[in-house]
């Protein structure tokens, strides 16, 4: 072996060794689910009116943006088609991360809204996001640490955490 490949060989070595740092960690799984706040929605139109809610999600463990998108009644109630079937919501995410993980979340146009940062003690269990700024900006609700299986039972997600930040 000549001493170019030895010095290529120790060079990728060492890069290795460098990217194995946060693989030495346990890796960590959460859940997140979005919601609106009462104040989000718009006070001029009917509470039965559907109003769309699309945000963006850059986290530091993916190479691009996440799209949120809510379709939400300020009354609550589950919104459908003209068929009864339940409308898009892609509120729930699942998340993996070694020893930390960042969140900013953005409107559609692209404005900042704020960042939020998990952490290994957050792993295994399922939580709240406003998709706007609030007070109680991550809340741990009893929520299975999954995806949801259909729309309905994403806006059931949806629902519990309004339902949670409405009782604070």
């Amino acid at each position: 072996m000549n001493l170019k490949n030895l010095s290529v060989l120790l060079f990728m070595g060492l890069l290795t060794a460098c990217n194995d740092s946060d693989s030495s960690s346990p890796l960590n799984h959460l859940a997140i689910t979005f919601y609106p706040a009462a104040m989000d929605f718009n006070p001029d139109l009917p509470e039965q009116q559907v109003q769309v809610f699309p945000r963006s999600l850059e986290s530091t463990g993916t190479s691009r943006p996440i799209d949120i998108m809510l379709q939400q009644r300020a009354d609550g109630e589950p919104v459908e088609d003209a068929s009864g079937n339940a409308l898009k919501q892609n509120a729930t995410f699942t998340v993996s991360f070694y020893s930390y993980d960042t969140f900013d979340i953005y409107t559609e146009d692209g404005e900042f809204l704020y960042t939020h940062t998990v952490y290994p003690e957050h792993h295994g269990k399922h939580y709240c996001m406003p998709i706007s700024v609030q007070k109680d900006m991550f809340t741990e609700i009893d929520l299975p640490v999954r995806l949801p299986s259909d729309y309905a039972e994403a806006h059931d997600n949806i629902k519990a955490c309004r339902d949670l930040h409405s009782a604070h």
